[in-house]
């Protein structure tokens, strides 16, 4: 965004708040929800690569070549599934856990 736009903003008398509510956000909404869905996209993708590759198998792998699971696979695969509020809960609780 141009500074010219913020700097106007400020030059009006508005506040940080103000300038990002109302001038900011307005002007780079198309953008930051594009680079969102592309965030996102990446992300899917580079979890069902890994599914793939990793062999998706939820046994404790009893060798370094044998098939697993990953945390970002179990929550793609079974979010879907959760029917009971405990699961859902599981899951959520996994992705809070590993970041």
């Amino acid at each position: 965004m141009p500074p010219q736009l913020r700097e106007s903003g400020y030059g009006m008398g508005s506040t940080s708040y103000e300038v990002v509510t109302k001038i900011t956000l307005p002007y780079v909404r198309r953008s930051a929800v594009g680079a969102v869905m592309l965030g996102l996209g990446r992300a899917l993708g580079e979890t069902m690569a890994v599914t793939f590759i990793i062999g998706n198998s939820h046994d404790v792998p009893t060798s370094l070549f044998a098939s697993g699971s990953t945390i970002a696979s179990t929550i793609a695969n079974e979010f879907n599934e959760a029917t009971s509020p405990m699961h859902s809960a599981a899951l959520i609780a996994l992705g809070s856990s590993s970041s």
